[in-house]
């Protein structure tokens, strides 16, 4: 199939099943991880920008854009374990990895389960989920798109803020424009052929119980949240006092996907300087230890 990709950007198709992935420039790897129903190149301001300071590595996650899904149901546990399958096919032993939204939540349960290979973590736009969250009963993250009309998507696009925002303390009233931000972000979604192959990926028990288990969270972690985010800034504060030694940028103007416009110049500072920090009073991946190889089930070759 041709296809004109996005900036002249092509990416290789990497053998860990079929991965679309795109490697550019040179230094401390960095992977970036996107977000629900989307692909590598919600990454394309950083693919620009990065690649002289960091060798960017983005790519579709299993079941998204041009890769491939097997036919098991799929976890965030399940796309962790992918993430540390690429690393190490591209023979990377650590990295910084950034992920948005479901991709910040894969970024922190690959940190922890394989912490040796994480450098530090960026979660931008990351859902919180205190303590008491439950898993919704019989809820897949995406359901069954494809048979619903508009009325019946609207319903469950604004059931879905609402899910999301149970974290926060504050804001916890959606705005019209956010629920018809979401509604048209599932409708398109809807109408993509692919989406059935989406509606495998459900949170399992592990997902939750590694998401809310912030605390023992080893690894530097920034956290940067759009101040217009539809996921309430509260929720990002409660997680930064969580996780130990967690910074948190807030970036004026920005929304959900904080790292594109018209805060994407922002989102790079932060990380920048967060790398730089790390760089500069010597972190190093060498004084940790991995996990019990019982946390770290995924066996790559």
């Amino acid at each position: 199939m041709t296809q004109e990709w996005a900036d002249g950007i092509e990416p290789a198709m990497l053998a860990l099943g079929e991965v679309a992935l795109v490697d550019r420039g040179s230094g401390p790897a960095l992977l970036l991880l996107h977000g629900n129903g989307r692909t590598w190149q919600d990454w394309l301001p950083q693919l620009q920008t990065l690649p002289d300071r960091f060798r960017c590595i983005a790519y579709d996650q299993r079941g998204f854009g041009e890769s491939t899904l097997n036919e098991d149901l799929l976890s965030l546990v399940q796309l962790a374990d992918d993430a540390a399958g690429v690393l190490h096919r591209l023979g990377i032993e650590h990295a910084y990895v950034a992920g948005i939204s479901m991709g910040a939540q894969v970024a922190q349960i690959l940190a922890q389960r394989y912490p040796h290979r994480v450098d530090g973590i960026v979660l931008g736009g990351s859902p919180y989920l205190p303590a008491d969250a439950e898993l919704p009963q019989g809820q897949e993250v995406i359901a069954d798109l494809g048979s619903m009309d508009d009325e019946q998507l609207r319903a469950y696009a604004e059931a879905s803020i609402g899910r999301l925002k149970q974290g926060g303390t504050t804001s916890q009233e959606s705005t019209q424009t956010e629920r018809d931000a979401v509604f048209e972000q599932f409708r398109e979604m809807r109408d993509d052929p692919a989406v059935a192959r989406l509606s495998r990926r459900r949170m399992c028990p592990e997902d939750l119980r590694r998401l809310q288990d912030y605390e023992h969270l080893d690894v530097p972690t920034l956290l940067v949240h759009g101040e217009a985010d539809m996921l309430p800034v509260d929720g990002a504060v409660q997680m930064s006092r969580r996780i130990p030694g967690a910074q948190l940028a807030v970036l004026p103007g920005g929304g959900h996907i904080a790292n594109g416009e018209p805060t994407a110049a922002l989102f790079d500072q932060a990380v920048v300087e967060f790398i730089a920090t790390r760089s500069s009073a010597g972190f190093s991946r060498s004084s940790c230890e991995p996990r019990s190889s019982g946390d770290a089930q995924a066996q790559h070759p």
